[in-house]
């Protein structure tokens, strides 16, 4: 912790509004890392464009993900944490609102609580949060079964046999994405990354209340990992935060519910209070 990292090649994918549009501030998405396996850009593919509209939009492939360089080093927090920050500086943004997916906001948390002075506001989609309750850890076990099959033997059906544990409905999976995530596999370097990762927690359900940042909490019904009960008891125990619980979506919210997804973050952005009902939404609060 706290060690320099060597320069590193990073990807990201860069969405920028029309430079008429006032008061643009830095969105920086953090992309998920769940600890099957590795998750990457393409996490936001119907989210970049209609959030555009007013932010500056980042995906990241972060440091050992996706098309990013993918060096031998310790694969934990803490070094996700120093790429998204180095990856900040080198890119002029002093501060930034972060959405991290899954693990992703298990990096944002940790992230927002070390440097609070680098991070606007925060959203954590169906990750931040892990535990030791039964439904997370059988879905984390289950998760690392197929991505053992996955990366063990890279192939069309056991890539999509392990990405269809992250939808509610299957059948909405496209071809192309688990094309995408099988040039990805096939990378030998990945296997180490997969094989070094460090699991620690970091505490990180005692650190959310103390953050300074204002927090959406953004669940699902049908989330294999973490139950949405226990991100409500997390909710309730920060004040003025929002959490927001949609049906019918399992671990890519932001992919198989995507217009609710995008308005319901673009509210809470701008700082919105209005009430908007939409018929998938099973709980909201503010």
């Amino acid at each position: 912790m706290g060690h320099a990292l060597p320069q590193h090649r990073s990807v990201v994918v860069a969405v920028d509004p029309d430079l008429g549009v006032p008061n643009v501030m830095s969105l920086a998405w953090f992309t998920k890392y769940v600890s099957g396996g590795g998750g990457h850009a393409e996490t936001w593919v119907k989210n970049l464009i209609p959030l555009s509209q007013k932010f500056r939009v980042l995906a990241i492939d972060y440091l050992g993900h996706g098309y990013t360089d993918k060096p031998k080093i310790d694969y934990n927090l803490d070094a996700f944490s120093k790429h998204l920050l180095d990856f900040m500086d080198v890119a002029g943004i002093k501060k930034a609102h972060l959405v991290g997916e899954s693990q992703g906001g298990q990096i944002s948390v940790l992230t927002a609580y070390q440097h609070p002075e680098r991070v606007d506001k925060l959203g954590l989609i169906v990750g931040g949060i892990p535990s030791n309750e039964h439904g997370y850890v059988s879905g984390q076990n289950r998760l690392q079964e197929l991505t053992r099959d996955a990366t063990g033997t890279p192939t069309k059906e056991t890539i999509r046999k392990r990405m269809e544990w992250l939808f509610h409905d299957p059948k909405i999976l496209p071809d192309e994405l688990v094309d995408i995530r099988l040039k990805i596999y096939n990378d030998p370097a990945m296997q180490y990354v997969l094989n070094t990762r460090d699991r620690s927690v970091y505490n990180l359900i005692e650190k959310i209340p103390k953050l300074q940042a204002p927090i959406l909490f953004f669940w699902t019904t049908h989330n294999p990992t973490c139950p949405w009960p226990v991100a409500d008891k997390v909710h309730q125990s920060v004040p003025g935060s929002r959490f927001v619980l949609v049906d019918k979506s399992g671990h890519w919210p932001q992919y198989e519910r995507a217009e609710e997804f995008n308005r319901t973050l673009l509210e809470f952005l701008d700082d919105r209070q209005d009430e908007v009902l939409i018929d998938t939404y099973r709980k909201r609060y503010w």
